[in-house]
């Protein structure tokens, strides 16, 4: 047997999921699988013979990713990988193989990666001042990314197909930037809370903000009104607090 035939084996792809799913409570052995499945996802050039097998693989890969998902429990390194995994999948194969993939098991792999973003959102909601959350922020990026990917391109089926995955992605990511009540965010320490805007915070939130922005154009109808409703917000508490800053500044004299 040649490498394809033993590397393209469903056989084969079973085993390195199964280890990948029993080693999500060991650090180090869930990295090392998760990067032979990342290996595995971005598979190209002469190892598929015809577009029918590349297309079978993918189907292949996509279920039994699906299948490791809703088996195993997650925290941030296990979410890493997957998304690492999901995206090295849409990366490495055209974005027409997803189409053929059919309703019942594109929606399923569109909303795993909507519950894998709603995950580090919820994470990224809640971290502490000076916690390190550059893992669950790359996570994010990762699939940002992959529905940007599935956005592009010439097929509108598939667009008015990310619609509803779309307006749900754009919400929960506002809403884990905004405190409350617009938002979800909590501030463990609000002593501590600095609004910096320094060059390191906007390189690293610089892809994130482009893949959100790419996604928000794809529901103009929604993220647009909400947008402004929050821009219109603000103003009127500027407007607000000036006028309170200006009356007591008033009293003073």
């Amino acid at each position: 047997q040649d490498f394809s035939t033993i590397i393209l084996n469903p056989t084969m792809l079973q085993l390195f999921l199964k280890i990948f799913q029993q080693s999500v409570n060991s650090p180090e052995m869930v990295c090392t699988a998760g990067q032979c499945l990342s290996q595995l996802a971005s598979l190209s050039g002469p190892v598929f013979s015809s577009e029918e097998e590349k297309i079978s693989y993918v189907i292949t890969y996509t279920q039994g990713l699906l299948a490791v998902l809703t088996e195993c429990s997650i925290n941030n390194q296990v979410v890493y990988n997957l998304s690492s995994t999901f995206h090295q999948l849409v990366s490495a194969f055209p974005r027409d193989c997803f189409v053929y993939l059919g309703n019942d098991l594109l929606s399923a792999f569109v909303q795993s990666i909507v519950h894998l973003v709603q995950f580090c959102c919820q994470i990224s909601s809640k971290e502490e001042v000076g916690e390190d959350v550059s893992m669950t922020e790359e996570s994010l990026c990762f699939l940002l990314e992959v529905i940007v990917r599935l956005l592009e391109g010439p097929n509108d089926a598939l667009k008015t197909f990310l619609l509803e995955p779309s307006t749900n992605i754009f919400t929960v990511y506002l809403q884990s930037k905004l405190m409350a009540p617009r938002g979800l965010r909590e501030c463990q320490d609000t002593s501590e809370v600095i609004f910096d805007l320094d060059e390191d915070d906007r390189e690293m939130y610089s892809d994130e903000l482009s893949y959100i922005g790419a996604i928000s154009r794809n529901i103009p109808g929604h993220s647009l009104p909400l947008l402004v409703s929050l821009l219109h917000q603000c103003i009127l508490e500027c407007i607000a607090i000036y006028k309170l800053f200006t009356r007591d500044q008033t009293s003073i004299a």
